[in-house]
Protein backbone atom coordinates (compact mmCIF):
# COMPACT_ATOMS: atom_id res chain seq x y z
CA UNK A 1 0.00 0.00 0.00
CA UNK A 2 1.22 3.40 -0.81
CA UNK A 3 0.68 6.59 0.82
CA UNK A 4 0.83 10.57 0.26
CA UNK A 5 3.77 12.43 1.33
CA UNK A 6 1.49 15.41 1.49
CA UNK A 7 -0.79 13.48 4.41
CA UNK A 8 2.67 12.03 5.87
CA UNK A 9 3.81 15.84 6.23
CA UNK A 10 1.06 16.97 7.86
CA UNK A 11 0.42 14.05 10.59
CA UNK A 12 2.00 15.28 13.16
CA UNK A 13 0.50 18.38 12.52
CA UNK A 14 -2.79 17.10 12.90
CA UNK A 15 -1.27 14.87 16.27
CA UNK A 16 -0.02 18.62 17.79
CA UNK A 17 -3.54 20.19 16.69
CA UNK A 18 -5.43 17.12 19.07
CA UNK A 19 -2.85 16.27 21.50
CA UNK A 20 -0.99 19.82 22.80
CA UNK A 21 -0.83 18.00 26.72
CA UNK A 22 1.91 15.58 24.43
CA UNK A 23 3.82 18.03 22.91
CA UNK A 24 3.88 19.81 26.29
CA UNK A 25 5.16 16.89 27.76
CA UNK A 26 7.88 16.07 25.39
CA UNK A 27 8.79 20.02 25.55
CA UNK A 28 9.24 19.45 29.03
CA UNK A 29 11.16 16.91 28.94
CA UNK A 30 13.46 18.26 26.27
CA UNK A 31 13.68 21.16 28.25
CA UNK A 32 15.26 19.17 31.49
CA UNK A 33 17.44 17.08 29.14
CA UNK A 34 18.65 20.80 27.55
CA UNK A 35 18.79 21.94 31.50
CA UNK A 36 21.24 18.28 32.31
CA UNK A 37 23.27 19.16 29.56
CA UNK A 38 23.78 23.16 30.48
CA UNK A 39 24.59 21.67 34.00
CA UNK A 40 26.96 19.00 32.65
CA UNK A 41 29.00 21.59 30.47
CA UNK A 42 28.94 23.90 33.99
CA UNK A 43 30.03 21.05 35.62
CA UNK A 44 33.25 19.57 36.92
CA UNK A 45 32.71 16.37 34.84
CA UNK A 46 32.90 17.73 31.90
CA UNK A 47 36.43 19.08 32.29
CA UNK A 48 38.33 15.97 30.78
CA UNK A 49 36.46 16.62 27.44
CA UNK A 50 37.78 19.89 27.76
CA UNK A 51 40.99 18.85 27.69
CA UNK A 52 40.82 15.95 25.66
CA UNK A 53 39.80 18.65 22.87
CA UNK A 54 43.15 20.52 24.13
CA UNK A 55 45.28 17.60 23.87
CA UNK A 56 44.04 16.73 20.02
CA UNK A 57 44.00 20.42 18.67
CA UNK A 58 47.54 20.41 19.30
CA UNK A 59 49.80 18.48 16.73
CA UNK A 60 51.44 16.14 17.06
CA UNK A 61 49.11 14.66 19.71
CA UNK A 62 50.78 13.78 22.99
CA UNK A 63 50.24 10.36 23.55
CA UNK A 64 51.44 10.35 26.69
CA UNK A 65 49.17 12.82 28.13
CA UNK A 66 46.24 11.27 25.85
CA UNK A 67 46.61 7.69 28.27
CA UNK A 68 47.27 9.49 31.48
CA UNK A 69 43.23 11.35 30.52
CA UNK A 70 42.00 8.12 29.46
CA UNK A 71 40.84 6.91 33.22
CA UNK A 72 39.12 10.14 33.58
CA UNK A 73 37.70 10.62 30.19
CA UNK A 74 35.58 7.62 30.21
CA UNK A 75 33.10 8.71 32.68
CA UNK A 76 32.59 11.84 31.13
CA UNK A 77 32.68 10.74 27.63
CA UNK A 78 30.05 7.89 28.80
CA UNK A 79 27.86 10.79 30.43
CA UNK A 80 28.22 12.89 26.92
CA UNK A 81 26.82 10.11 24.70
CA UNK A 82 23.85 9.38 27.24
CA UNK A 83 22.69 13.12 27.54
CA UNK A 84 23.80 13.29 23.61
CA UNK A 85 21.51 10.49 23.04
CA UNK A 86 19.05 10.22 25.38
CA UNK A 87 16.55 12.30 22.90
CA UNK A 88 17.11 9.98 19.96
CA UNK A 89 16.66 7.23 22.16
CA UNK A 90 13.83 8.25 24.52
CA UNK A 91 11.99 11.42 23.91
CA UNK A 92 11.59 10.80 19.83
CA UNK A 93 10.36 6.61 20.81
CA UNK A 94 7.66 8.08 23.27
CA UNK A 95 6.18 10.23 20.00
CA UNK A 96 6.32 7.74 17.44
CA UNK A 97 4.32 5.53 20.26
CA UNK A 98 2.25 8.05 21.02
CA UNK A 99 1.10 8.43 16.81
CA UNK A 100 1.05 5.09 16.64
CA UNK A 101 -1.70 4.38 18.97
CA UNK A 102 -5.12 5.29 19.02
CA UNK A 103 -5.38 6.99 21.88
CA UNK A 104 -2.27 9.05 21.49
CA UNK A 105 -1.48 8.12 25.40
CA UNK A 106 1.86 9.96 25.79
CA UNK A 107 4.96 8.12 27.94
CA UNK A 108 8.15 8.33 28.91
CA UNK A 109 9.99 5.68 29.77
CA UNK A 110 13.44 3.42 29.62
CA UNK A 111 12.52 -0.01 28.53
CA UNK A 112 13.53 -2.53 25.88
CA UNK A 113 11.90 -0.24 23.25
CA UNK A 114 14.02 2.47 23.90
CA UNK A 115 16.83 -0.16 24.12
CA UNK A 116 15.77 -1.38 20.37
CA UNK A 117 15.72 2.32 18.95
CA UNK A 118 19.27 2.37 20.50
CA UNK A 119 20.24 -0.57 18.74
CA UNK A 120 18.45 0.83 15.04
CA UNK A 121 20.89 3.71 15.69
CA UNK A 122 24.03 1.75 16.12
CA UNK A 123 22.95 -0.74 13.02
CA UNK A 124 22.44 2.22 10.71
CA UNK A 125 26.09 3.63 11.59
CA UNK A 126 27.62 0.55 11.90
CA UNK A 127 25.74 -0.81 8.37
CA UNK A 128 26.94 2.75 6.71
CA UNK A 129 30.50 2.59 7.84
CA UNK A 130 30.86 -0.83 6.63
CA UNK A 131 29.60 -0.52 3.50
CA UNK A 132 31.33 3.44 3.03
CA UNK A 133 34.64 1.37 3.83
CA UNK A 134 33.85 -1.36 1.31
CA UNK A 135 32.80 0.97 -1.57
CA UNK A 136 35.46 3.38 -0.82
CA UNK A 137 38.23 0.31 -1.01
CA UNK A 138 36.72 -0.33 -4.54
CA UNK A 139 36.39 2.90 -6.24
CA UNK A 140 40.15 3.50 -4.42
CA UNK A 141 40.94 0.40 -6.08
CA UNK A 142 39.09 1.17 -9.41
CA UNK A 143 41.22 4.86 -9.04
CA UNK A 144 44.66 3.26 -8.94
CA UNK A 145 43.93 1.23 -11.91
CA UNK A 146 42.64 3.98 -14.53
CA UNK A 147 44.81 6.38 -13.82
CA UNK A 148 46.91 5.63 -16.24
CA UNK A 149 44.05 6.46 -19.01
CA UNK A 150 43.07 9.53 -16.86
CA UNK A 151 39.95 8.20 -15.07
CA UNK A 152 41.32 8.65 -11.82
CA UNK A 153 39.77 11.30 -10.99
CA UNK A 154 36.21 10.40 -11.99
CA UNK A 155 36.07 7.69 -9.32
CA UNK A 156 37.47 9.70 -6.26
CA UNK A 157 34.50 12.04 -7.30
CA UNK A 158 31.99 9.32 -7.22
CA UNK A 159 33.70 8.47 -3.80
CA UNK A 160 33.13 12.35 -2.60
CA UNK A 161 29.36 11.70 -3.79
CA UNK A 162 28.68 8.19 -2.36
CA UNK A 163 30.01 9.63 0.79
CA UNK A 164 27.62 11.78 1.50
CA UNK A 165 24.53 9.44 -1.06
CA UNK A 166 25.32 6.69 1.30
CA UNK A 167 23.77 7.15 4.36
CA UNK A 168 20.84 9.18 3.28
CA UNK A 169 19.88 5.59 0.95
CA UNK A 170 20.59 3.57 3.61
CA UNK A 171 19.04 5.86 6.47
CA UNK A 172 15.75 5.84 4.20
CA UNK A 173 15.51 2.21 3.52
CA UNK A 174 15.89 1.39 7.15
CA UNK A 175 14.18 4.67 8.44
CA UNK A 176 10.42 2.47 9.22
CA UNK A 177 12.69 0.31 12.05
CA UNK A 178 11.81 2.71 14.12
CA UNK A 179 7.86 2.84 13.81
CA UNK A 180 8.48 -0.74 12.90
CA UNK A 181 10.31 -1.92 16.21
CA UNK A 182 7.69 -0.08 18.51
CA UNK A 183 4.73 -1.09 16.82
CA UNK A 184 5.79 -4.85 17.02
CA UNK A 185 8.59 -4.65 20.01
CA UNK A 186 10.99 -6.14 17.89
CA UNK A 187 14.15 -5.06 15.74
CA UNK A 188 14.07 -6.26 12.41
CA UNK A 189 16.13 -4.63 9.84
CA UNK A 190 15.34 -7.07 6.90
CA UNK A 191 11.81 -5.86 7.31
CA UNK A 192 12.32 -2.54 7.69
CA UNK A 193 14.18 -2.41 4.42
CA UNK A 194 11.35 -4.59 2.68
CA UNK A 195 8.93 -2.00 3.85
CA UNK A 196 10.84 0.68 1.93
CA UNK A 197 10.90 -1.18 -1.15
CA UNK A 198 9.44 0.86 -4.06
CA UNK A 199 8.08 3.61 -1.94
CA UNK A 200 11.84 4.86 -1.68
CA UNK A 201 11.02 8.19 -3.78
CA UNK A 202 7.81 8.76 -1.94
CA UNK A 203 9.76 8.49 1.86
CA UNK A 204 12.51 10.86 0.62
CA UNK A 205 9.85 13.07 -0.64
CA UNK A 206 7.45 13.24 2.41
CA UNK A 207 10.81 13.80 5.05
CA UNK A 208 12.03 16.36 2.71
CA UNK A 209 8.12 18.26 3.05
CA UNK A 210 8.46 17.65 6.82
CA UNK A 211 11.95 19.28 7.10
CA UNK A 212 10.46 21.95 4.80
CA UNK A 213 7.80 22.61 7.55
CA UNK A 214 9.94 21.92 10.22
CA UNK A 215 12.36 24.97 8.40
CA UNK A 216 9.07 26.94 7.85
CA UNK A 217 8.37 27.07 11.61
CA UNK A 218 11.45 27.55 12.57
CA UNK A 219 11.53 30.36 10.54
CA UNK A 220 8.41 31.79 12.06
CA UNK A 221 9.48 31.35 15.90
CA UNK A 222 12.79 33.05 14.87
CA UNK A 223 10.73 36.30 13.34
CA UNK A 224 8.93 36.05 16.14
CA UNK A 225 11.49 36.34 18.54
CA UNK A 226 13.59 38.78 17.03
CA UNK A 227 10.09 41.15 16.86
CA UNK A 228 9.48 40.84 20.86
CA UNK A 229 13.01 41.72 21.04
CA UNK A 230 13.40 44.32 18.04
CA UNK A 231 9.59 45.99 20.69
CA UNK A 232 12.00 45.67 23.58
CA UNK A 233 15.08 47.29 22.48
CA UNK A 234 13.14 50.15 21.20
CA UNK A 235 10.92 50.47 24.59
CA UNK A 236 13.76 49.83 26.91
CA UNK A 237 16.30 51.98 25.07
CA UNK A 238 19.09 49.21 25.84
CA UNK A 239 19.92 48.99 21.50
CA UNK A 240 19.47 45.28 19.59
CA UNK A 241 23.25 43.93 20.04
CA UNK A 242 22.16 44.27 24.37
CA UNK A 243 18.93 43.05 24.00
CA UNK A 244 19.71 39.76 22.09
CA UNK A 245 22.97 38.74 23.81
CA UNK A 246 20.64 38.36 26.85
CA UNK A 247 19.44 34.99 25.57
CA UNK A 248 23.12 34.09 25.43
CA UNK A 249 25.09 32.61 28.30
CA UNK A 250 28.23 34.92 28.79
CA UNK A 251 30.40 31.70 30.26
CA UNK A 252 30.05 28.18 31.76
CA UNK A 253 29.08 28.52 34.76
CA UNK A 254 26.32 27.47 36.22
CA UNK A 255 25.22 30.98 37.14
CA UNK A 256 25.74 31.93 33.43
CA UNK A 257 23.71 28.87 32.12
CA UNK A 258 21.24 29.08 33.76
CA UNK A 259 20.22 33.27 33.90
CA UNK A 260 16.57 34.47 33.17
CA UNK A 261 18.18 34.86 29.23
CA UNK A 262 19.02 31.43 28.51
CA UNK A 263 16.73 29.76 30.54
CA UNK A 264 13.75 31.47 28.33
CA UNK A 265 15.72 30.48 25.64
CA UNK A 266 16.01 27.08 26.48
CA UNK A 267 12.59 27.28 26.86
CA UNK A 268 12.01 28.63 23.53
CA UNK A 269 14.47 25.79 21.82
CA UNK A 270 12.30 23.17 23.75
CA UNK A 271 9.10 23.81 22.20
CA UNK A 272 10.55 23.99 19.15
CA UNK A 273 11.94 20.80 19.05
CA UNK A 274 9.31 19.13 20.21
CA UNK A 275 7.31 20.65 17.38
CA UNK A 276 9.85 19.57 14.94
CA UNK A 277 10.40 15.66 16.41
CA UNK A 278 6.52 15.26 16.15
CA UNK A 279 6.48 16.23 12.32
CA UNK A 280 9.62 14.12 12.13
CA UNK A 281 7.76 11.20 13.61
CA UNK A 282 4.29 12.16 11.94
CA UNK A 283 5.86 11.11 8.53
CA UNK A 284 7.21 7.96 9.52
CA UNK A 285 4.39 7.22 11.34
CA UNK A 286 1.91 7.89 8.62
CA UNK A 287 4.19 5.69 5.83
CA UNK A 288 4.65 2.92 7.79
CA UNK A 289 1.06 2.80 8.49
CA UNK A 290 -0.19 2.63 4.90
CA UNK A 291 2.64 0.79 3.83
CA UNK A 292 2.10 -2.15 6.39
CA UNK A 293 -1.73 -1.80 6.76
CA UNK A 294 -1.43 -2.61 10.53
CA UNK A 295 -3.65 -1.00 12.96
CA UNK A 296 -2.60 1.62 15.78
CA UNK A 297 -0.37 -0.18 18.48
CA UNK A 298 -1.97 -1.62 21.31
CA UNK A 299 -0.20 -0.92 24.75
CA UNK A 300 2.51 -2.97 25.71
CA UNK A 301 2.15 -5.71 28.19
Amino acid sequence: MSFSPVEAALEGFRFIRERPQAVTLWMAAILMLNLATAAFRASPWAAPLGELYDLTSIQPVDLQALLALAPRLAPSALLSVFLSLAGLCVIFPSMVRALLREDGKTVLRLGMDEARMFGLFMAVVGITFVAAVLLGVVLGLLAGLTAGIGLAPVFIGLATVTTFLLPVFIGIRLCLGAPLALDTHHLNLPAAWRLTRGVFWRLIAGLLLGCLMCGLVWLAATVLVMSVLGVVSLVSGLGWEVVSQWLIPSGHTLIEQFAPGPLVREIIDSALFAIIGCILAGVLVHAYRKISGQPAAEPAA
